[in-house]
C-alpha cells in the first residue's frame, strides 16, 4: 500500500521542481483531483497546474490511505506568501 506521506512528499516535490516525474509514478491515467471548491481535474490538468511553479503544500494530514486511494489534506502557501 502506497501511504499519504510518501504521495504528500512527492507532491511537494514536484511543485518545488516543477517536473512532474516526481508525481507521476503514483497517479493512474484516470487519476482525479478534487479542489476545495469541489471542481474535479484530470490527470492533465492537475500536471498543468503542479509545474506552474506558484505553491508548495506542507503540514500533511492522512484522512483515509488503502489500497485504492489516498483522502489527506494539507496546507497550501502560493508564491505570494498567502496561505
Amino acid at each position: 500500500m502506497i501511504k499519504a506521506k510518501v504521495v504528500l512528499t512527492a507532491w511537494d516535490r514536484t511543485l518545488e521542481t516543477r517536473d512532474f516525474s516526481h508525481l507521476s509514478v503514483f497517479l493512474s491515467d484516470d487519476f482525479q483531483f478534487e479542489d476545495t471548491t469541489g471542481e474535479i481535474g484530470d490527470l492533465a490538468n492537475t500536471e498543468s497546474w503542479c509545474v506552474a511553479g506558484e505553491i508548495r503544500i506542507s503540514n500533511f494530514n492522512t484522512i483515509r490511505e488503502n489500497d485504492h486511494y489516498i483522502v489527506a489534506t494539507h496546507d497550501v502557501e502560493q508564491d505570494d506568501g498567502l496561505r
